[in-house]
């Protein structure tokens, strides 16, 4: 895993906890990045 995909997972882990909106602005990521990359899904689906 790249140094940018360890950053996102602690991002919506830390953010996830303490806001839900990050919730609605992960998904709306989801459908954009999912596209282009795939393991971004993954993050999402983490939290």
């Amino acid at each position: 895993m790249s140094t940018g995909g360890k950053k996102s997972l602690q991002f919506y882990a830390t953010d996830g906890k303490k806001l839900t909106p990050s919730s609605k602005s992960c998904q709306l990521m989801m459908q954009i990045k999912s596209v282009f990359d795939r393991r971004f899904l993954r993050i999402c689906g983490l939290t």
